[in-house]
């Protein structure tokens, strides 16, 4: 197993690396002159001139690309040319919202979409099984944006003044924010450093700020806003994952060993679970993984739907400023969060299936 994790990462270095100079490309090939896009069109050519200069724009694209990969592989994302904040600092506050919502929606998308794939690959042509595939395909071909409309208009306006009405927007109740962990327990932290870094960032996880401060109004009041995001975020990856479940069930269910466990008068459960569900779990695992990216794509448009400060806004607004900092910064941060996922996935193939890490 060690022999095996080593090879896939040594075949995920070229990989990000090929996304640090595709990253930066694409950042530069953005039409707009980021000066004027910044400063205003009334900018003076000696004010772009300075401008340029002080965010090294002036350099040769190939010393900025050294440069921008030295800075990202000591962990230095750079500084916001609009905010003149740094991007790890605006990476602490919205990143949390976006890894939240699309943890929820995973989840969601897991612990529904397979088990009702494995029901409907067990009662095959029943009503159950006909209605879930004509679900699924409805599901899948609809806009996440569309489906989010559809639903704050049901729960928020239908469903107004009734124990099922949902907040359409937001991430709580102005008010109700939770106060950091940190502060909650009196701990001192030097400012700038790591460990202050990482405690902002898991306070602004309020799911586990909120469970661990024992604040459960808050965590109420969160959840409450967080069902909708959760449940249009979720739609499409829960049907595609119950429509794959389904066949590959069906795949596996019909082999011989299957039938030969049952004739050994085996009990129907185990040789569901045990036999042919194991099996049936490699293709599954394969869609959880591509999955995985269209959730955090899907994320971008949720949370502009529903007001949520997340990866989703913070991108438009630094594509719409040519602020080429904060795009690197995010995009990289996103794809080598992929690659990682992609790589554990693998890793997971070799636990389930032995014969892998042999081949």
């Amino acid at each position: 197993m060690l022999q095996y994790t080593v090879r896939r990462l040594l075949l995920a270095i070229p990989v990000v690396l090929g996304i640090f100079v595709v990253t930066f490309a694409l950042a530069r090939w953005i039409p707009g002159d980021p000066c004027r896009a910044m400063l205003g069109e009334k900018a003076t050519p000696e004010v772009c001139a300075r401008f340029m200069e002080e965010n090294g724009l002036n350099d040769p694209i190939p010393v900025q690309l050294v440069n921008y990969i030295g800075e990202i592989l000591r962990g230095d994302f750079g500084e916001s040319i609009r905010y003149s904040r740094s991007v790890t600092e605006i990476m602490i506050d919205r990143l949390p919202v976006t890894i939240e919502l699309g943890a929820f929606g995973l989840t969601l998308a897991i612990v529904i979409g397979i088990p009702v794939g494995v029901l409907a690959a067990l009662k095959r042509n029943s009503f159950f099984d006909v209605f879930l595939m004509v679900i699924a395909n409805i599901g899948v071909s609809m806009p996440i944006y569309w489906l989010a409309l559809m639903l704050m208009f049901f729960f928020a306006t239908v469903m107004r003044g009734t124990p099922f009405w949902i907040p359409p927007s937001g991430r709580v109740t102005p008010g109700l924010s939770p106060d950091p962990f940190f502060e909650v327990f009196g701990w001192e932290l030097a400012k700038g450093s790591i460990l202050a870094g990482a405690a902002k960032f898991l306070s602004n996880l309020y799911l586990f700020n909120n469970i661990i401060t024992g604040n459960w109004s808050s965590l109420k009041d969160y959840l409450h806003h967080m069902i909708l995001p959760a449940v249009c975020l979720a739609s499409t990856s829960l049907l595609t994952l119950a429509r794959f479940t389904r066949s590959s069930m069906l795949e596996v269910i019909n082999q011989d060993y299957i039938k030969a466990a049952r004739a050994k008068g085996l009990l129907r459960r185990a040789v569901i679970w045990k036999h042919a569900f194991r099996n049936a779990l490699l293709p599954v695992i394969t869609v959880v993984g591509m999955q995985l990216s269209l959730l955090f794509g899907g994320a971008v448009l949720t949370e502009t739907v529903f007001g949520l400060a997340g990866v989703g806004g913070m991108m438009y607004e630094a594509i719409t400023a040519r602020d080429f900092v904060v795009i690197q910064g995010f995009t990289v941060f996103i794809a080598v969060s992929f690659v990682l996922l992609n790589l554990i996935v693998d890793l997971t193939y070799g636990l389930i299936d032995p014969r892998i890490k042999v081949e």
